[in-house]
């Protein structure tokens, strides 16, 4: 059996899908943007990380900060990437908007940056401000697409492959370049917000396990 996902190339590692057969078609890369007016972190109480990507990209920029500032982390991976960097941060198990701030939330933050990609949901934002905490974004990176059509289309020659999403955006994209024509198929997403968009794209065959990183995601697959 193999299966298909849509990771960016930046964040596929052969070592999640050794001894499986996983075919990765990246739908976008992630391109990092110029000129980025860096604020001061003074202004602010914590940084909240909500990707690896972000993390990286944040200290290629800030290569100090205050040990005061709270840093605080959704998944696995995001901590793991912080790490390299700096101290330990408070690290969030849920994996969606709503738990993320209330987590920040019991630390007592007054205002919040955010490093993240130009095309991600402002639904932390929103979230963090009903709770009355002011944040700011950070736009460090943006996604840029690929013309994957044709590989996809040779893919998804086996109607029934299951499919693997990491992002909403990878959902919309694939439902975009086949014309929601395998909404059928066994899908499997990391993370609420990606469950969501399935649902909300009508996807029926989910299999929503709760899984928060891309290497246990497969390995569940294929233990099926």
């Amino acid at each position: 059996m193999a299966v298909l996902s849509f990771r960016p190339d930046e964040k596929f590692r052969k070592a999640d899908i050794n001894g499986y057969d996983v075919i990765n078609i990246p739908l976008v890369r992630i391109v990092e943007t110029e000129g980025v007016k860096l604020p001061e972190l003074t202004e602010f109480d914590g940084i909240a990380f909500t990707s690896a990507t972000a993390a990286r990209l944040f200290f290629r920029n800030y290569h100090e900060i205050d040990d005061k500032l709270a840093l605080f982390s959704i998944g696995e991976s995001t901590t793991k990437q912080l790490m390299e960097y700096t101290k330990e941060p408070f690290t969030c198990r849920n994996s969606d908007s709503h738990g993320f701030a209330a987590f920040i939330a019991d630390h007592k933050p007054k205002r919040i940056l955010i490093p993240r990609g130009k095309t991600h949901s402002p639904t932390l934002n929103d979230e963090l401000e009903s709770i009355g905490i002011s944040s700011v974004n950070l736009y460090l990176y943006e996604y840029e697409q690929l013309g994957q059509s044709l590989r996809i289309r040779d893919a998804l020659k086996n109607e029934r492959i299951p499919l693997v999403f990491t992002s909403s955006l990878e959902v919309r994209l694939f439902n975009g370049i086949t014309e929601g024509k395998f909404v059928n198929n066994p899908s499997y997403p990391i993370g609420n917000t990606t469950n969501d968009t399935l649902k909300e794209y009508g996807y029926k065959n989910i299999h929503f396990e709760g899984k928060r990183n891309y290497r246990e995601l497969i390995e569940f697959i294929f233990s099926k």
